[in-house]
């Protein structure tokens, strides 16, 4: 694809909105976005659809993950923010890493939703690992348990 060419997904859904199919639209540039999330056009054109469609907060979603900064994009990115608070605004975003592709803008946009992981150090074990290690250990003491009940049972029930 040449560098100056627009997806042909883009293309199909320009031609949606003109023929007024916006829904049409929108699942075509929702299918496009998931393959290429850091798409530009894309996001925001999907977040013009959803503007066109009267869903503020939706198109503040999509344009959050723009440089686009004019005043329906303030809006929008404002309705998507009182209808998704902090914790909830990183899971609806669906950010994806590398986040270097993303704009400066959006970045500074995203640093308050990324929280640093810090690095784990040799041998530290998470608390999800602790978690599978003491389950499968309650599991093997749990089916010895079983295979001990059960053949006493059975002993018990051959002597009668």
């Amino acid at each position: 694809m040449r560098p100056a060419e627009e997806p042909r997904a883009i293309e199909r859904a320009r031609r949606d909105i003109e023929a007024g199919e916006l829904w049409r639209a929108r699942d075509r540039l929702h299918s496009y976005v998931a393959q290429d999330p850091w798409h530009q056009g894309a996001l925001e054109l999907l977040g013009e659809v959803y503007w066109r469609m009267g869903d503020a907060p939706l198109a503040g979603r999509s344009w959050y993950l723009t440089e686009r900064d004019d005043r329906p994009a303030r809006q929008a990115r404002e309705a998507f923010e009182r209808r998704f608070p902090l914790p909830e605004r990183g899971v609806m975003l669906r950010a994806r890493e590398p986040y270097e592709r993303y704009p400066n803008a959006v970045l500074t946009r995203l640093a308050p939703l990324r929280r640093p992981v810090p690095p784990r150090e040799e041998g530290e074990s998470s608390l999800g690992t602790s978690l599978v290690l003491i389950a499968v250990l309650l599991l093997t003491v749990g089916v010895w348990l079983f295979g001990a009940v059960a053949a006493i049972v059975l002993a018990l029930r051959a002597l009668t």
